[in-house]
C-alpha cells in the first residue's frame, strides 16, 4: 500500500534536503550529481526509520513514556482522547518498521500499551483538556 503524500509533505521534505543535505555542496553541478535515485532514497529513509525505532525501543520506560507524552501533547489537541483512540485502534502498529523482527515488534507494542496505561491512569477524571502528568511523577520518582 502506497502512502498518499500532500503537497506540503513533499515541500517540507524538499526544503529539508535543500537546506541540510545539498547546502554544503559548493555548486549546482555537484548538487546535481549528488541526487539520490528513488530506491536509494527509500532505503535511506527506511534505515533512518529503523534507527529511530531501535533507539526508542532501547530507551528506559520512563523516557519512552516521556517521548509518547511529548508527542501526544504537541501533535494532538486532546492528548487524553488520543490515548483512548490509540488504545482502541492500535494505529501505532503502523510505525513498526517492515524489517523489524517479531520480538522487537511485540516489545514495542507492549511498551506503547504500558505507556498509554500510565498516561491515562494519571489523568484526572473529566479533565480532557489538561496535559499529562510528568513521567517522573508517573513512575514514582
Amino acid at each position: 500500500m502506497r502512502t498518499k503524500f500532500t503537497r506540503m509533505d513533499v515541500e517540507a521534505a524538499r526544503e529539508d534536503i535543500r537546506n541540510h543535505t545539498l547546502a554544503p555542496i559548493k555548486n549546482d553541478f555537484g548538487r546535481l550529481t549528488f541526487q539520490f535515485s528513488e530506491p536509494t532514497a527509500e532505503r535511506a529513509l527506511a534505515a533512518c526509520h529503523l534507527e529511530v525505532f531501535e533507539r526508542l525501543l532501547e530507551s528506559p520506560l520512563e523516557d519512552f513514556v516521556g517521548q509518547l507524552e511529548g508527542y501526544m501533547s504537541s501533535a494532538y489537541p486532546d492528548p487524553s482522547q488520543t490515548a483512548d483512540v490509540w488504545e482502541k485502534l492500535q494505529a501505532y502498529r503502523a510505525t513498526i518498521p517492515l524489517r523489524c523482527g517479531p520480538l522487537a515488534a511485540g516489545l514495542f507494542v507492549s511498551h506503547v500499551k504500558v505507556a498509554l496505561t500510565i498516561l491515562k491512569s494519571h489523568q484526572p477524571a473529566g479533565s480532557q483538556d489538561q496535559q499529562f502528568a510528568s513521567p517522573h511523577r508517573l513512575l514514582g520518582q
